[in-house]
């Protein structure tokens, strides 16, 4: 005997033949193979046997080998064995990957949901390659619906993929073996469902084949103004304000900054001046925090005076973008005197930010400049040369007073510092004569650093040893500041400080939101101390105060440099 054929059998089949081929077998009707498989034998020639395969007990074993033998009127007739080898799949296998596992004969059978053999299952709905699902993006929507959602994972092209929001399905389409996608459907109101991608067969569900996450169904539409979305409670915390957009979206459909904090919304703090002519031209500033530098804007005034029957609006000329704190106007002629008008913001023609409780005012101009042609002048004009003559004799007379009582005192040379060396160190001064090449280096660097997102600033900051945070916060203050972004700057480092700090670790001495700080405080105010207090303190006589200085004979009489 020489082989047996198939040396592999399914058990799903009870009945079924095992082939034995070897040589020199007698025509006879006594043959039957191994007692073990309960079979029956037929002789179809010399080289040839049939061994009919009843039920085999498998003892509950997923796989099984038995030797198949000759016998010929139950005495053995051959003297080798070979070797026939049983698989079950019918086990309890509840997943794929124990149903491959088990067996390098079994799949999984799509359409019953089970393991099985490729004999009893449709060949397109057998695999032996588990469809698995790792992520799906996003997790939440819009309950208008409509948004499209991305499912990866391996092995994904089997047939009739369905998107199952809860007890809505919507059909996915194969973009690759590795992909879905499926438009999520509109639902009536905000709420969280189950998610999941199963696998259908006209209209019956025959498998699922991802986790189960909670799908959101949002309605961060509903607010218009960053305040109310950024306090918002009922769309699971998903909802935040993109100032890109000024719109209040989930994550995703936010193409820039996006924040959950009203700290990113836009603010109108103040105007000036905050009154002008009737007849309009005043350079005027509008102040605020959080203005973008992409967007077109208009300002719009509104009448309120009583005597108006209705509302007229009017626009400011000539709006720009100052920085990310001011935006410049110029105000219309066609206000009445005294009348108060409140302002708000636009940008691309959508309110942007407003304050109810600011107003700018138009006043009447000088009655000087209201002369009508013809009418004497020189009462008038007398009496203002008058007045004016009074006053400059009044201002040389406190002038010299002035005078005599300083040369009277000792004097007192103030030397006017240099608030940047002040700030930053001497090193800068040597800076500043660097010419040609160096400065384009500079300009270059400067461009980069000055990106709205901050986002080579942000990576600096990130990667700089706490040892070097000294000298990094110095230039980089220094940088922003010389572009009016300065405080843009030390919120950018104080958000990130409070994003990854723990409450007790916060602002620490040594972290570089601190530093910049510090060195933002000085820079800003050196030259402010010093013309508040530098004259003062330079007349102090510190030479008639031992206590004051060790060595107070060395004070020099002739001068004292701050």
């Amino acid at each position: 005997m020489s082989s047996v054929s198939p040396s592999m059998t399914y058990l799903g089949v009870q009945a079924h033949s095992v082939v034995v081929t070897g040589t020199q077998f007698v025509n006879s009707t006594g043959y039957s193979c191994s007692p073990q498989l309960n079979t029956t034998a037929t002789w179809i020639d010399s080289k040839t046997i049939n061994c009919t395969v009843g039920s085999v007990d498998m003892a509950g074993n997923t796989f099984l080998s038995n030797p198949v033998q000759l016998y010929l009127n139950s005495v053995p007739y051959t003297t080798n064995t070979v070797n026939v080898s049983y698989y079950d799949c019918s086990q309890d296998w509840n997943t794929c990957g124990k149903c491959i596992s088990s067996s390098a004969q079994c799949g999984w059978c799509i359409t019953s949901g089970g393991c099985s053999d490729i004999s009893v299952c449709p060949s397109a709905w057998w695999t032996r390659e588990c469809p698995v699902i790792n992520a799906t993006y996003p997790l939440s929507t819009s309950k208008s619906g409509g948004a499209e959602i991305t499912i990866s994972g391996i092995n994904l092209d089997v047939p009739s993929p369905v998107c199952q929001f809860g007890n809505e399905s919507v059909n996915a389409t194969q973009l690759d073996e590795d992909t879905i996608v499926c438009a999520a459907p509109a639902v009536g109101q905000i709420s969280q469902v189950p998610f999941s991608v199963v696998y259908m067969l006209d209209s019956r569900t025959l498998q699922t084949y991802s986790p189960t996450y909670n799908f959101a169904f949002t309605d961060c539409a509903s607010y218009t103004t960053c305040g109310g979305c950024s306090t918002d409670v009922i769309n699971f915390n998903l909802c935040g304000w993109c100032p890109y957009t000024f719109t209040c979206s989930a994550r995703f459909e936010c193409p820039g900054r996006w924040g959950q904090r009203t700290e990113l919304c836009p603010t109108v703090t103040g105007i000036r001046p905050s009154f002008g002519s009737t007849e309009g031209g005043e350079i005027t500033e509008i102040f605020g925090t959080n203005f973008l530098p992409d967007f077109e804007y208009t300002v719009e005034l509104q009448m309120t005076t009583s005597s108006k029957r209705a509302s007229t609006i009017t626009y400011g000329l000539d709006v720009k973008w100052l920085n990310s704190t001011r935006i410049q106007f110029t105000t219309p002629g066609g206000g009445s005197d005294k009348e108060e008008v409140t302002f708000r913001l636009l940008a691309n023609g959508t309110v942007y930010a407003e304050n109810l409780n600011l107003a700018y005012t138009f006043v009447a101009p000088n009655p000087l400049q209201q002369v009508v042609s013809g009418t004497n002048i020189a009462p008038i004009v007398g009496g203002v040369i008058g007045g004016l003559v009074l006053i400059i004799i009044l201002v040389i007379v406190i002038v010299v007073i002035m005078w005599r009582r300083r040369v009277a005192r000792e004097r007192v040379t103030v030397v006017v510092p240099k608030y940047d060396v002040i700030s930053y160190g001497n090193w800068l001064e040597a800076q500043y004569e660097k010419k040609g090449k160096w400065s384009e280096k500079t300009q270059l660097l400067e461009e980069l650093l000055l990106d709205q997102e901050m986002t080579l600033v942000v990576a600096m900051g990130n990667i700089t040893q706490t040892t070097e945070t000294d000298p990094l916060s110095r230039a980089l203050v220094f940088v922003m500041e010389s572009h009016n972004m300065g405080l843009n700057l030390i919120h950018t480092f104080v958000d990130l400080e409070v994003g990854k700090s723990k409450p007790s670790t916060l602002f620490r001495n040594n972290s570089i939101a601190t530093k910049m700080f510090k060195f933002y405080s000085r820079m800003v105010g050196s030259e402010y101390l010093f013309n508040t207090l530098g004259r003062f303190i330079a007349e102090l006589d510190f030479s008639s105060r031992k206590d004051y200085s060790k060595d107070h004979n060395q004070s020099s009489n002739t001068g004292f440099n701050i």
